[in-house]
C-alpha cells in the first residue's frame, strides 16, 4: 500500500508531474477515441455500400450467394428456422475472416442448436433435435430477431417462390 501512497504523493506535490499526468491521460484518451471512431467509420462505409434487400423467399442455392465473399459490399444472409436474416452489419463476425464465416449464406439452425460449426448443403427440417437443442436454437433465434432484420423465408425444396413486391421489410415499415 505504501507504494501507491508514495506514487500519489509524488504526483500531487510536483506541478510538473501533475501536468505530465494530465497530458498523458488526454493523449491516451484521444488515441483510444480515434481508433474507435476509425473502426466505426470503416464499418459504416462498408454497410453503406450494401444493397437494401426486399423481402422475398430464398432457396438454399440462392441463399449461398449471400456469403459475403463478393468484392465490395455483398450482403450476408443467414437462415435460422426458415427465417432469413441480413447480418451484413456484423460483417466482422460473418465475413470470410470472421469466426462464424462458415454460417454465412447458409441455414445455421442445426449448427447453432448443436453448438457445431457445420452447415449442411441440404434442407434440414430439424425434426430430430433434442429438447435441449431446441431450447438453444430458440435462444439464438431470439437474439437474431432482436439484432437483425428478417429479409425473407427459406424455402423447403418443394415450395414455390413467393413474390413479395407489394410488401415491405420491417425496417422499411419503421422508416415510414
Amino acid at each position: 500500500m505504501s507504494f501507491i501512497t508514495d506514487l500519489f504523493n509524488e504526483l500531487i506535490h510536483s506541478p510538473f508531474n501533475i501536468v505530465l499526468t494530465i497530458v498523458s491521460i488526454v493523449l491516451i484518451y484521444k488515441i483510444y477515441v480515434a481508433k474507435k471512431k476509425s473502426k466505426l467509420e470503416k464499418k459504416a462505409k462498408v454497410i453503406e455500400g450494401c444493397i437494401k434487400l426486399k423481402t422475398r423467399n430464398y432457396t438454399l442455392e440462392q441463399l449461398r450467394q449471400y456469403n459475403g465473399k463478393k468484392p465490395g459490399c455483398s450482403n450476408i444472409l443467414i437462415a435460422i428456422r426458415n427465417n432469413v436474416y441480413d447480418v451484413s452489419k456484423s460483417r466482422d463476425t460473418y465475413s470470410e475472416d470472421g469466426r462464424y464465416a462458415i454460417l454465412a449464406g447458409g441455414d445455421a439452425s442445426r449448427a447453432l442448436a448443436t453448438f457445431t460449426l457445420k452447415v449442411s448443403d441440404t434442407y434440414d427440417d430439424l425434426n430430430n433435435l433434442t429438447p435441449d437443442q431446441i431450447k438453444h436454437l430458440n435462444e439464438w433465434e431470439r437474439q437474431f430477431k432482436e439484432k437483425y432484420e428478417i429479409v425473407g423465408q427459406l424455402l423447403k425444396p418443394d415450395e414455390i417462390i413467393t413474390d413479395y413486391t407489394n410488401t415491405t421489410s420491417e425496417s422499411e415499415k419503421e422508416d415510414n
